[in-house]
């Protein structure tokens, strides 16, 4: 049986989800202009081009920036509990 930290085993789930949200966002860049003829979208007042590329990019910062700052915040929290 393999003997895992839990510090581990959330990194590898933060980063399982990171690259199968890139996947996905992959998938849909390429679905989306094959089924609905658009070819570009706004973010944030800005026109990006829909391709697999930009849409697995944005889903995987989006995703990771998100768990990401949520892992920080139970990290700090963690720390702080050890203290008292």
């Amino acid at each position: 049986m393999i003997d895992r930290s839990g510090r581990a085993v959330v990194l590898g789930f933060f980063v399982g989800l990171v690259v199968v949200t890139g996947l996905l966002g992959a998938v849909l860049g390429y679905a989306v202009p094959a089924r609905t003829g658009l070819e570009e979208t706004t973010l944030f007042s800005r026109s990006l081009p829909i391709t697999p590329l930009s849409f697995a990019l944005y889903g995987a910062v989006s995703v990771g920036a998100g768990l990401g700052v949520a892992l920080v915040v139970v990290a700090v929290a963690a720390r702080f509990d050890e203290r008292a």
